[in-house]
């Protein structure tokens, strides 16, 4: 009976836990995914619509803000052979 109990809790747990992904958690992955898409392609007129004007970059050699990243994309400087998120977490925060 305790094995039943248990298998029943971790099933209810785990679908739980892989159906409530919130659509504004979808929007931010899927938004990720466009810029990963943009940056794996090295174009910087599809990057640019995910940067926010106040935007800056910190690499290990060099700080750039937006202007400074999409120009160097455009002019060939920073290439990215490729690109992705390992472990990406989202946090909720309420604000206000």
């Amino acid at each position: 009976m305790k094995q039943i109990f248990l298998l029943l809790a971790i099933l209810v747990t785990t679908s739980t836990f892989g159906f409530s992904q919130s659509a504004d958690e979808q929007a931010v992955r899927q938004t990720e995914k466009g810029f990963q898409a943009a940056l794996q392609n090295n174009d910087a007129d599809s990057a640019a619509r995910f940067l926010t004007d106040d935007y800056g970059f910190v690499g290990p050699a060099t700080m750039m803000n937006k202007e400074q990243r999409l120009a160097s994309m455009k002019s060939g400087q920073l290439k990215y052979e490729s690109f992705d998120y390992k472990d990406l977490k989202l946090v909720y925060s309420e604000i206000g």
